[in-house]
């Protein structure tokens, strides 16, 4: 069983204290929001990239950890739409439940395959 590290505990804490939930307009973007900054506005992926970023300590570990597979970005249903959940190190997070837990709270869970990420990424770029 692995177990919440001091990182995980301080990025969870900071995304409840600074991110705030906005809708992506008619095109969904994943962007990693600089953690650093006052206010985090996003949406559920935006959310988890951050808080995965936080965790990490910056953006290009984020993105390492999700390419090498340390972290996935799990798709589910939420509200009658699609959702986000964050899962690294045993545990997961979301913007709904901004906790990180063993227990996996949704039921459809399907992990985004890594180049969708990378593309979802780039995309966030140009857009």
């Amino acid at each position: 069983m692995t177990h919440i590290t001091p990182a995980m505990r301080d990025a969870a804490e900071l995304m409840r204290a600074r991110f705030t939930y906005r809708r992506d307009s008619k095109i969904d973007k994943w962007v990693i929001i600089d953690p650093k900054t006052d206010k985090i506005v996003g949406d559920c992926e935006d959310f988890a990239l951050t808080t995965l970023a936080a965790t990490l300590g910056s953006k290009k570990a984020a993105k390492q950890a999700l390419w090498r597979g340390d972290a996935q970005i799990i798709y589910t249903k939420f509200n009658g739409g699609g959702h986000a959940v964050l899962f690294y190190n045993g545990h997961y997070i979301d913007n709904v439940h901004p906790y990180w837990s063993d227990t996996w709270r949704y039921g459809t869970k399907i992990a985004y395959p890594r180049p969708v990420i990378v593309v979802k990424l780039m995309l966030a770029k140009v857009l």
